[in-house]
């Protein structure tokens, strides 16, 4: 199933600074902080954690990622149309489903 790159933030990190992290290490692209925007935070009991999802409005080149060879099988850019037809035919894993709020 198709999923957004993240993890978990280190102790002392921050929300923001963990999410750069994660996109630097699994898909090679260095975020910057003033191009990120949070729009989704959940307390999720069920999972004792906390779910932050962070938009970035950053341009940049599928030829430009490196990816994690661990975490990530491959990447690549959607319409709006696209990824709500990849989400109803169940290729994208359910808690994405914020993304219809998103756009």
């Amino acid at each position: 199933m198709w999923e957004c790159p993240g993890g978990s933030i280190l102790a002392g990190e921050s929300s923001l600074d963990g999410a750069i992290r994660e996109v630097k290490e699994e898909i090679g692209i260095k975020l910057l902080k003033f191009n990120g925007k949070m729009i989704k935070s959940d307390r999720r009991d069920a999972y004792n954690d906390f779910y932050d999802v962070w938009l970035f409005d950053q341009s940049f080149e599928i030829t430009e990622t490196v990816l994690q060879e661990d975490e990530v099988s491959d990447i690549k850019w959607v319409t709006k149309f696209e990824l709500a037809n990849m989400y109803d035919s169940r290729n994208i894993v359910p808690t994405l489903d914020y993304f219809r709020f998103v756009f």
